[in-house]
Protein backbone atom coordinates (compact mmCIF):
# COMPACT_ATOMS: atom_id res chain seq x y z
CA UNK A 1 0.00 0.00 0.00
CA UNK A 2 3.02 2.15 0.36
CA UNK A 3 3.88 2.47 -3.53
CA UNK A 4 5.53 5.75 -4.15
CA UNK A 5 5.17 7.74 -1.08
CA UNK A 6 5.68 9.94 -0.48
CA UNK A 7 5.87 10.81 -4.06
CA UNK A 8 2.08 10.20 -6.56
CA UNK A 9 2.51 7.65 -9.13
CA UNK A 10 -0.85 7.29 -10.04
CA UNK A 11 -3.17 9.99 -12.62
CA UNK A 12 -6.43 9.05 -10.59
CA UNK A 13 -5.51 9.31 -6.91
CA UNK A 14 -4.56 12.61 -6.24
CA UNK A 15 -7.48 13.73 -7.75
CA UNK A 16 -9.47 11.90 -5.68
CA UNK A 17 -7.47 12.78 -2.52
CA UNK A 18 -7.86 16.11 -3.32
CA UNK A 19 -11.66 16.18 -3.76
CA UNK A 20 -12.14 14.55 -0.96
CA UNK A 21 -10.05 16.37 1.42
CA UNK A 22 -11.55 19.73 -0.31
CA UNK A 23 -15.12 19.16 0.49
CA UNK A 24 -14.12 17.94 4.09
CA UNK A 25 -12.48 21.50 4.47
CA UNK A 26 -14.98 23.26 2.88
CA UNK A 27 -17.87 21.22 4.79
CA UNK A 28 -19.27 20.64 1.39
CA UNK A 29 -21.19 17.86 0.30
CA UNK A 30 -21.32 18.64 -3.12
CA UNK A 31 -18.21 17.04 -4.73
CA UNK A 32 -18.12 19.69 -7.57
CA UNK A 33 -16.14 16.93 -9.43
CA UNK A 34 -18.42 13.74 -10.91
CA UNK A 35 -15.89 11.56 -12.66
CA UNK A 36 -17.25 9.09 -10.36
CA UNK A 37 -20.40 9.08 -8.47
CA UNK A 38 -20.40 11.05 -4.99
CA UNK A 39 -20.89 7.93 -2.40
CA UNK A 40 -16.76 7.19 -3.54
CA UNK A 41 -16.04 10.53 -2.28
CA UNK A 42 -18.22 9.78 0.78
CA UNK A 43 -16.98 6.69 1.60
CA UNK A 44 -13.28 8.17 1.66
CA UNK A 45 -14.12 11.02 3.38
CA UNK A 46 -14.72 8.94 6.19
CA UNK A 47 -11.35 7.57 6.15
CA UNK A 48 -10.00 10.55 5.96
CA UNK A 49 -11.82 11.61 9.38
CA UNK A 50 -10.51 8.40 11.12
CA UNK A 51 -7.33 9.59 9.85
CA UNK A 52 -7.76 13.14 11.18
CA UNK A 53 -9.02 12.35 13.72
CA UNK A 54 -6.61 10.19 15.54
CA UNK A 55 -3.77 13.01 14.33
CA UNK A 56 -6.11 15.23 16.67
CA UNK A 57 -5.73 13.11 19.17
CA UNK A 58 -2.41 12.74 19.09
CA UNK A 59 -1.81 15.90 18.82
CA UNK A 60 -0.51 15.48 14.94
CA UNK A 61 -2.84 17.64 13.64
CA UNK A 62 -5.73 20.71 14.79
CA UNK A 63 -8.33 19.84 12.21
CA UNK A 64 -8.94 18.55 8.91
CA UNK A 65 -7.23 22.19 7.68
CA UNK A 66 -4.10 20.67 8.47
CA UNK A 67 -4.13 18.04 6.16
CA UNK A 68 -2.25 19.18 2.53
CA UNK A 69 -3.20 18.01 -1.09
CA UNK A 70 -0.91 16.58 -2.95
CA UNK A 71 1.29 18.98 -4.60
CA UNK A 72 1.03 17.94 -8.36
CA UNK A 73 3.41 18.39 -11.27
CA UNK A 74 2.47 16.55 -14.08
CA UNK A 75 -0.42 13.96 -14.62
CA UNK A 76 0.69 10.91 -12.15
CA UNK A 77 3.42 12.68 -10.92
CA UNK A 78 3.54 14.37 -7.71
CA UNK A 79 4.12 15.18 -3.72
CA UNK A 80 2.69 14.79 -0.93
CA UNK A 81 2.90 16.68 2.27
CA UNK A 82 0.70 14.46 4.47
CA UNK A 83 1.68 10.77 2.70
CA UNK A 84 -0.60 9.36 5.54
CA UNK A 85 -3.53 10.45 4.18
CA UNK A 86 -3.13 8.77 0.58
CA UNK A 87 -2.13 5.47 2.59
CA UNK A 88 -5.52 5.89 4.54
CA UNK A 89 -7.55 6.18 1.22
CA UNK A 90 -5.74 2.91 0.30
CA UNK A 91 -6.55 1.10 3.14
CA UNK A 92 -10.61 1.95 2.26
CA UNK A 93 -9.47 0.20 -0.66
CA UNK A 94 -7.90 -2.97 0.65
CA UNK A 95 -11.49 -3.17 2.97
CA UNK A 96 -13.67 -3.36 0.26
CA UNK A 97 -11.30 -5.52 -1.51
CA UNK A 98 -11.10 -8.07 1.54
CA UNK A 99 -14.89 -7.45 1.76
CA UNK A 100 -15.06 -8.98 -1.99
CA UNK A 101 -13.39 -12.08 -0.88
CA UNK A 102 -15.54 -13.07 1.54
CA UNK A 103 -18.38 -12.19 -0.28
CA UNK A 104 -17.19 -14.37 -3.08
CA UNK A 105 -16.17 -17.54 -0.66
CA UNK A 106 -19.35 -16.83 1.30
CA UNK A 107 -21.78 -16.88 -2.00
CA UNK A 108 -20.12 -20.19 -3.49
CA UNK A 109 -20.60 -22.03 -0.30
CA UNK A 110 -24.07 -20.84 -0.15
CA UNK A 111 -25.10 -22.33 -3.50
CA UNK A 112 -23.30 -25.66 -3.60
CA UNK A 113 -22.41 -26.24 0.67
CA UNK A 114 -19.18 -26.96 -0.44
CA UNK A 115 -15.60 -26.33 1.25
CA UNK A 116 -13.85 -27.17 -2.22
CA UNK A 117 -15.57 -24.66 -4.45
CA UNK A 118 -15.45 -22.05 -1.59
CA UNK A 119 -11.71 -22.58 -1.55
CA UNK A 120 -11.13 -22.02 -4.85
CA UNK A 121 -13.32 -19.26 -5.76
CA UNK A 122 -11.74 -17.46 -2.56
CA UNK A 123 -8.59 -17.79 -3.38
CA UNK A 124 -8.78 -17.12 -6.77
CA UNK A 125 -10.76 -13.21 -6.39
CA UNK A 126 -7.65 -13.21 -3.41
CA UNK A 127 -4.63 -14.13 -5.58
CA UNK A 128 -5.36 -12.34 -8.65
CA UNK A 129 -3.21 -10.13 -9.96
CA UNK A 130 -5.21 -7.75 -11.36
CA UNK A 131 -7.22 -7.66 -7.93
CA UNK A 132 -4.30 -7.31 -5.86
CA UNK A 133 -2.89 -4.55 -7.96
CA UNK A 134 -5.96 -2.30 -8.55
CA UNK A 135 -7.47 -3.07 -5.74
CA UNK A 136 -5.34 -1.43 -3.18
CA UNK A 137 -5.43 2.21 -4.98
CA UNK A 138 -7.26 5.34 -3.87
CA UNK A 139 -9.68 4.75 -6.51
CA UNK A 140 -13.83 3.43 -7.08
CA UNK A 141 -12.80 -0.30 -8.35
CA UNK A 142 -12.47 -1.86 -5.21
CA UNK A 143 -15.81 -0.49 -3.89
CA UNK A 144 -17.48 -0.88 -7.30
CA UNK A 145 -16.53 -4.92 -7.38
CA UNK A 146 -17.66 -5.38 -4.11
CA UNK A 147 -21.04 -4.15 -5.33
CA UNK A 148 -21.32 -5.69 -8.47
CA UNK A 149 -20.40 -8.83 -6.33
CA UNK A 150 -23.59 -7.91 -4.21
CA UNK A 151 -25.27 -7.28 -6.75
CA UNK A 152 -25.05 -10.69 -8.20
CA UNK A 153 -25.49 -12.37 -5.03
CA UNK A 154 -28.67 -11.01 -4.32
CA UNK A 155 -29.89 -11.72 -7.46
CA UNK A 156 -28.81 -14.96 -6.60
CA UNK A 157 -31.28 -15.02 -3.98
CA UNK A 158 -34.24 -13.62 -6.09
CA UNK A 159 -33.32 -16.69 -8.19
CA UNK A 160 -33.77 -18.83 -5.25
CA UNK A 161 -35.98 -18.02 -2.93
CA UNK A 162 -37.84 -15.13 -4.81
CA UNK A 163 -38.78 -13.48 -1.19
CA UNK A 164 -40.04 -9.59 -1.16
CA UNK A 165 -37.23 -8.52 0.70
CA UNK A 166 -34.66 -10.36 -1.21
CA UNK A 167 -35.33 -7.79 -4.21
CA UNK A 168 -35.36 -5.45 -2.19
CA UNK A 169 -31.74 -5.96 -1.43
CA UNK A 170 -31.34 -6.79 -4.98
CA UNK A 171 -32.45 -3.01 -5.37
CA UNK A 172 -29.78 -1.67 -2.71
CA UNK A 173 -26.99 -3.38 -4.34
CA UNK A 174 -27.49 -2.11 -7.72
CA UNK A 175 -28.28 1.28 -6.59
CA UNK A 176 -24.84 1.23 -4.77
CA UNK A 177 -22.91 -0.27 -7.99
CA UNK A 178 -24.57 2.04 -10.29
CA UNK A 179 -23.31 5.03 -6.78
CA UNK A 180 -20.11 3.44 -7.36
CA UNK A 181 -19.27 3.63 -10.93
CA UNK A 182 -22.01 5.19 -12.98
CA UNK A 183 -21.58 2.21 -16.34
CA UNK A 184 -22.20 -0.42 -13.28
CA UNK A 185 -25.87 0.07 -13.01
CA UNK A 186 -25.50 -2.45 -16.17
CA UNK A 187 -25.90 -5.40 -13.24
CA UNK A 188 -29.24 -4.93 -12.99
CA UNK A 189 -29.93 -7.01 -16.07
CA UNK A 190 -28.44 -9.80 -14.09
CA UNK A 191 -31.63 -8.79 -11.39
CA UNK A 192 -33.66 -8.80 -14.27
CA UNK A 193 -32.39 -11.99 -15.43
CA UNK A 194 -33.08 -13.65 -12.11
CA UNK A 195 -36.41 -12.82 -11.92
CA UNK A 196 -37.53 -14.15 -15.38
CA UNK A 197 -35.65 -17.41 -14.47
CA UNK A 198 -37.73 -17.63 -11.45
CA UNK A 199 -41.12 -16.36 -12.54
CA UNK A 200 -41.34 -17.80 -15.78
CA UNK A 201 -43.98 -16.01 -18.94
CA UNK A 202 -45.52 -14.11 -16.02
CA UNK A 203 -42.54 -12.45 -15.45
CA UNK A 204 -44.10 -8.87 -15.48
CA UNK A 205 -47.43 -9.31 -14.03
CA UNK A 206 -45.23 -9.68 -10.35
CA UNK A 207 -44.52 -6.56 -8.60
CA UNK A 208 -41.56 -7.32 -6.91
CA UNK A 209 -39.30 -6.32 -10.09
CA UNK A 210 -40.81 -2.67 -10.22
CA UNK A 211 -40.13 -2.71 -6.46
CA UNK A 212 -36.54 -3.73 -7.15
CA UNK A 213 -36.29 -0.77 -9.92
CA UNK A 214 -37.51 1.58 -7.82
CA UNK A 215 -35.51 0.95 -4.93
CA UNK A 216 -32.58 0.95 -7.03
CA UNK A 217 -32.89 4.28 -8.52
CA UNK A 218 -33.83 5.51 -4.60
CA UNK A 219 -30.49 4.34 -3.28
CA UNK A 220 -28.61 5.96 -5.82
CA UNK A 221 -30.46 8.86 -5.36
CA UNK A 222 -29.59 8.92 -1.68
CA UNK A 223 -26.36 7.72 -1.72
CA UNK A 224 -25.13 10.41 -4.82
CA UNK A 225 -27.54 12.98 -4.19
CA UNK A 226 -25.85 15.83 -5.93
CA UNK A 227 -25.89 14.24 -9.21
CA UNK A 228 -29.68 15.66 -9.31
CA UNK A 229 -28.75 18.86 -7.11
CA UNK A 230 -26.14 19.68 -9.20
CA UNK A 231 -27.62 18.24 -12.83
CA UNK A 232 -25.77 20.39 -15.05
CA UNK A 233 -22.47 19.94 -13.85
CA UNK A 234 -22.89 16.18 -13.63
CA UNK A 235 -24.29 15.69 -16.87
CA UNK A 236 -21.58 17.89 -18.79
CA UNK A 237 -18.80 16.43 -17.13
CA UNK A 238 -20.40 12.67 -18.08
CA UNK A 239 -20.90 13.79 -21.73
CA UNK A 240 -17.57 15.16 -21.46
CA UNK A 241 -16.27 12.08 -20.00
CA UNK A 242 -18.18 9.60 -22.80
CA UNK A 243 -16.86 11.13 -25.68
CA UNK A 244 -13.42 10.37 -24.47
CA UNK A 245 -13.85 7.50 -23.84
CA UNK A 246 -15.97 6.08 -26.44
CA UNK A 247 -14.07 8.53 -29.27
CA UNK A 248 -17.62 9.19 -30.98
CA UNK A 249 -17.25 4.80 -32.50
CA UNK A 250 -19.38 2.28 -31.37
CA UNK A 251 -18.54 -1.20 -30.42
CA UNK A 252 -14.40 -2.56 -30.40
CA UNK A 253 -13.88 -5.77 -31.26
CA UNK A 254 -10.58 -4.85 -30.36
CA UNK A 255 -11.49 -3.82 -26.90
CA UNK A 256 -13.19 -7.47 -26.70
CA UNK A 257 -10.36 -9.05 -27.49
CA UNK A 258 -8.20 -6.82 -25.24
CA UNK A 259 -10.84 -7.45 -22.06
CA UNK A 260 -11.01 -11.43 -23.02
CA UNK A 261 -7.26 -11.61 -22.81
CA UNK A 262 -7.01 -10.26 -19.28
CA UNK A 263 -9.34 -12.51 -18.06
CA UNK A 264 -7.30 -15.56 -19.56
CA UNK A 265 -4.15 -13.83 -18.65
CA UNK A 266 -5.83 -13.75 -14.94
CA UNK A 267 -7.18 -17.00 -14.26
CA UNK A 268 -5.60 -19.11 -16.88
CA UNK A 269 -5.71 -22.64 -16.47
CA UNK A 270 -8.51 -22.39 -14.05
CA UNK A 271 -10.99 -21.39 -16.97
CA UNK A 272 -11.17 -25.04 -18.02
CA UNK A 273 -13.43 -25.57 -14.96
CA UNK A 274 -16.11 -22.75 -15.94
CA UNK A 275 -18.29 -25.23 -18.77
CA UNK A 276 -18.39 -27.48 -15.89
CA UNK A 277 -20.40 -25.08 -13.78
CA UNK A 278 -22.89 -25.46 -16.29
CA UNK A 279 -23.89 -29.17 -16.28
CA UNK A 280 -24.56 -29.39 -12.31
CA UNK A 281 -27.82 -28.51 -10.24
CA UNK A 282 -26.15 -24.88 -10.15
CA UNK A 283 -26.38 -24.22 -13.66
CA UNK A 284 -28.58 -21.32 -12.96
CA UNK A 285 -26.96 -19.57 -10.94
CA UNK A 286 -23.93 -20.11 -13.30
CA UNK A 287 -25.47 -18.58 -15.88
CA UNK A 288 -26.14 -15.39 -13.65
CA UNK A 289 -22.97 -14.90 -13.15
CA UNK A 290 -22.01 -15.65 -16.98
CA UNK A 291 -24.56 -13.16 -18.22
CA UNK A 292 -22.92 -10.58 -15.95
CA UNK A 293 -19.51 -11.08 -16.86
CA UNK A 294 -20.57 -11.18 -20.83
CA UNK A 295 -23.00 -8.01 -20.78
CA UNK A 296 -20.27 -5.96 -18.77
CA UNK A 297 -17.58 -6.83 -21.13
CA UNK A 298 -19.66 -6.04 -24.48
CA UNK A 299 -20.75 -3.04 -22.93
CA UNK A 300 -17.23 -1.40 -21.80
CA UNK A 301 -16.32 -2.41 -25.22
CA UNK A 302 -17.97 0.46 -26.53
CA UNK A 303 -15.36 2.26 -24.91
CA UNK A 304 -12.22 3.03 -26.96
CA UNK A 305 -10.24 3.98 -24.28
CA UNK A 306 -9.82 0.63 -22.34
CA UNK A 307 -7.92 0.03 -18.79
CA UNK A 308 -7.70 -3.65 -17.26
CA UNK A 309 -8.68 -2.17 -14.33
CA UNK A 310 -12.42 -1.93 -15.61
CA UNK A 311 -12.45 -5.71 -15.37
CA UNK A 312 -12.32 -5.63 -11.54
CA UNK A 313 -16.09 -5.77 -11.17
CA UNK A 314 -16.56 -8.66 -13.07
CA UNK A 315 -13.79 -10.86 -11.76
CA UNK A 316 -16.26 -11.95 -8.46
CA UNK A 317 -18.38 -13.32 -11.42
CA UNK A 318 -15.42 -15.32 -12.95
CA UNK A 319 -14.21 -16.71 -9.72
CA UNK A 320 -18.08 -17.48 -8.83
CA UNK A 321 -17.86 -19.61 -12.16
CA UNK A 322 -14.34 -21.02 -11.37
CA UNK A 323 -15.84 -21.88 -7.72
CA UNK A 324 -18.68 -24.09 -9.19
CA UNK A 325 -16.37 -25.57 -11.88
CA UNK A 326 -14.66 -26.68 -9.15
CA UNK A 327 -17.51 -28.33 -7.55
CA UNK A 328 -19.02 -30.03 -10.36
CA UNK A 329 -15.71 -31.17 -11.47
CA UNK A 330 -14.70 -32.82 -8.44
CA UNK A 331 -18.35 -34.47 -7.89
CA UNK A 332 -17.93 -36.06 -11.18
CA UNK A 333 -14.30 -37.26 -10.62
CA UNK A 334 -15.67 -39.04 -7.18
CA UNK A 335 -18.52 -40.50 -9.46
CA UNK A 336 -16.32 -42.19 -11.90
CA UNK A 337 -13.89 -42.88 -8.84
CA UNK A 338 -16.84 -44.50 -7.13
CA UNK A 339 -17.80 -46.69 -10.29
CA UNK A 340 -14.39 -47.94 -10.26
CA UNK A 341 -14.28 -48.96 -6.59
CA UNK A 342 -12.16 -52.39 -7.57
CA UNK A 343 -9.18 -50.00 -8.22
CA UNK A 344 -9.52 -47.23 -6.14
CA UNK A 345 -10.45 -48.63 -2.29
CA UNK A 346 -11.32 -44.85 -0.92
CA UNK A 347 -12.74 -42.90 -4.01
CA UNK A 348 -13.48 -40.55 -1.07
CA UNK A 349 -9.48 -39.89 -0.41
CA UNK A 350 -8.46 -39.67 -4.06
CA UNK A 351 -11.02 -36.88 -4.63
CA UNK A 352 -9.92 -35.67 -1.76
CA UNK A 353 -6.08 -35.53 -3.19
CA UNK A 354 -6.66 -34.38 -6.58
CA UNK A 355 -9.00 -32.15 -5.01
CA UNK A 356 -6.07 -30.23 -3.32
CA UNK A 357 -3.67 -30.98 -6.55
CA UNK A 358 -6.30 -29.31 -8.37
CA UNK A 359 -6.36 -26.00 -5.96
CA UNK A 360 -2.66 -25.87 -6.06
CA UNK A 361 -2.29 -26.17 -9.75
CA UNK A 362 -4.66 -22.95 -10.20
CA UNK A 363 -3.21 -20.99 -7.77
CA UNK A 364 0.06 -21.36 -8.32
CA UNK A 365 -0.03 -18.81 -11.76
CA UNK A 366 -1.87 -15.91 -10.03
CA UNK A 367 0.20 -16.43 -7.13
CA UNK A 368 3.53 -16.59 -8.83
CA UNK A 369 2.90 -13.23 -10.68
CA UNK A 370 0.82 -11.58 -7.57
CA UNK A 371 4.38 -12.11 -6.18
CA UNK A 372 6.11 -10.62 -9.16
CA UNK A 373 3.73 -7.44 -9.17
CA UNK A 374 3.94 -7.43 -4.91
CA UNK A 375 8.06 -6.81 -5.87
CA UNK A 376 7.74 -4.30 -8.42
CA UNK A 377 4.90 -2.31 -6.16
CA UNK A 378 7.71 -2.43 -3.39
CA UNK A 379 10.65 -0.52 -5.43
CA UNK A 380 10.34 2.49 -6.60
CA UNK A 381 11.29 3.00 -10.38
CA UNK A 382 11.36 6.47 -10.74
CA UNK A 383 13.71 6.99 -7.66
CA UNK A 384 17.15 6.11 -9.95
CA UNK A 385 16.13 8.93 -12.36
CA UNK A 386 15.09 11.11 -9.71
CA UNK A 387 18.49 10.65 -7.73
CA UNK A 388 20.30 11.29 -11.12
CA UNK A 389 18.50 14.60 -11.83
CA UNK A 390 19.65 15.80 -8.18
CA UNK A 391 23.31 14.85 -8.62
CA UNK A 392 24.31 15.71 -12.17
CA UNK A 393 21.52 18.48 -13.26
CA UNK A 394 22.71 22.34 -12.41
CA UNK A 395 20.73 24.00 -10.10
CA UNK A 396 18.31 26.35 -11.51
CA UNK A 397 17.95 24.67 -14.82
CA UNK A 398 15.12 24.65 -16.73
CA UNK A 399 13.65 21.21 -16.80
CA UNK A 400 10.71 20.04 -19.02
CA UNK A 401 8.74 17.58 -17.08
CA UNK A 402 6.64 14.73 -18.74
CA UNK A 403 3.56 13.12 -17.67
CA UNK A 404 4.58 10.06 -15.30
CA UNK A 405 8.08 11.49 -14.47
CA UNK A 406 9.93 11.22 -11.73
CA UNK A 407 9.27 14.39 -9.41
CA UNK A 408 11.66 17.30 -10.18
CA UNK A 409 11.94 19.53 -7.03
CA UNK A 410 10.50 22.98 -7.85
CA UNK A 411 12.95 24.03 -4.91
CA UNK A 412 16.27 23.08 -6.88
CA UNK A 413 14.56 23.44 -10.86
CA UNK A 414 13.19 25.66 -12.62
CA UNK A 415 10.26 22.67 -13.45
CA UNK A 416 8.00 23.10 -16.56
CA UNK A 417 5.12 21.21 -16.29
CA UNK A 418 3.47 19.77 -18.98
CA UNK A 419 0.86 17.28 -19.84
CA UNK A 420 2.89 15.58 -22.60
CA UNK A 421 6.48 16.87 -23.80
CA UNK A 422 5.12 15.56 -27.61
CA UNK A 423 2.56 18.39 -27.23
CA UNK A 424 4.75 21.33 -25.71
CA UNK A 425 4.10 24.23 -27.13
CA UNK A 426 6.70 26.23 -25.40
CA UNK A 427 9.86 27.67 -26.39
CA UNK A 428 12.66 24.71 -26.64
CA UNK A 429 15.17 27.07 -26.60
CA UNK A 430 13.87 27.89 -22.81
CA UNK A 431 14.22 24.38 -21.98
CA UNK A 432 17.93 23.27 -20.86
CA UNK A 433 16.50 19.57 -19.99
CA UNK A 434 13.56 17.29 -20.42
CA UNK A 435 12.57 14.01 -18.90
CA UNK A 436 10.91 11.80 -21.15
CA UNK A 437 8.18 8.91 -19.04
CA UNK A 438 7.66 5.29 -21.12
CA UNK A 439 4.14 5.66 -19.60
CA UNK A 440 3.97 9.70 -20.86
CA UNK A 441 5.01 10.63 -24.19
CA UNK A 442 6.65 7.43 -24.31
CA UNK A 443 3.64 6.12 -25.53
CA UNK A 444 3.90 8.27 -28.29
CA UNK A 445 7.32 7.74 -29.46
CA UNK A 446 7.14 3.60 -29.38
CA UNK A 447 4.59 3.77 -31.85
CA UNK A 448 5.50 6.56 -34.58
CA UNK A 449 3.21 4.47 -37.15
CA UNK A 450 0.34 5.22 -34.91
CA UNK A 451 1.79 9.20 -33.79
CA UNK A 452 3.09 10.68 -36.73
CA UNK A 453 2.45 14.01 -35.82
CA UNK A 454 3.24 13.78 -32.61
CA UNK A 455 6.50 11.83 -32.93
CA UNK A 456 7.50 14.18 -36.31
CA UNK A 457 6.40 17.54 -34.07
CA UNK A 458 9.03 15.98 -30.68
CA UNK A 459 11.88 15.47 -33.41
CA UNK A 460 11.36 19.32 -34.67
CA UNK A 461 11.53 20.69 -31.23
CA UNK A 462 14.03 18.37 -29.45
CA UNK A 463 16.07 16.58 -32.10
CA UNK A 464 19.61 18.69 -31.20
CA UNK A 465 19.06 17.54 -27.61
CA UNK A 466 20.83 14.31 -26.44
CA UNK A 467 19.83 11.43 -24.42
CA UNK A 468 22.55 11.83 -21.30
CA UNK A 469 20.57 9.03 -19.28
CA UNK A 470 18.61 6.44 -19.56
CA UNK A 471 16.87 3.56 -17.27
CA UNK A 472 14.71 0.81 -18.32
CA UNK A 473 12.77 0.60 -15.72
CA UNK A 474 10.23 -0.95 -16.38
CA UNK A 475 8.71 2.00 -17.18
CA UNK A 476 11.65 3.00 -19.08
CA UNK A 477 12.53 7.18 -18.12
CA UNK A 478 14.98 9.21 -20.48
CA UNK A 479 16.83 12.74 -19.76
CA UNK A 480 17.58 14.72 -22.47
CA UNK A 481 19.98 17.60 -22.33
CA UNK A 482 20.41 20.73 -24.56
CA UNK A 483 23.95 21.29 -24.20
CA UNK A 484 26.30 18.41 -24.89
CA UNK A 485 28.38 16.67 -23.66
CA UNK A 486 27.04 16.67 -19.77
CA UNK A 487 29.19 16.56 -16.86
CA UNK A 488 27.94 13.87 -15.33
CA UNK A 489 28.67 12.47 -11.50
CA UNK A 490 29.49 8.90 -11.25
Amino acid sequence: MGWGLPYVYHADEPVNLATTLRMLQERDPNPRFFNYPPLFYYVEAGGQLAYVGAGVATGSFSSVRDVSAPEMQTLANGRLGNPNSLLTGRAVSVGFSVATVALVFGLVWAVTRSTLGSAVAGALMALSPLAVRRGRLLTPDPMAAFFAAAALATAVLVLRRGKRIDYVLAGVAVGLAASSKYHLAIVGVVVLAAHVMGTGRSFWRKPDLYIAGLVSIATFAVTSPFVLLDFRSFWTELTFKSEIYSGGVGGDLDSIRFYVDTIVREYGAALVLVPFAFVKRFRREAALAMLLVVAYVVFIAFFVLRFDRHLLAVLPAMAVLVGFGAVAAATLLHQWLGARSTVWRHPEWASAIVGVGIVLVLVAGPLRETIDDSRWYASDERSAPRDWIDANVPLASAVLVDAYSPFVDPGRFNAIPTTFVVDFEGDPASVDFVVVAGQGSGRFLNDPDRYPVQVKDFNERFGEFCEVARFEGPPWHAVLARDCPLDINP
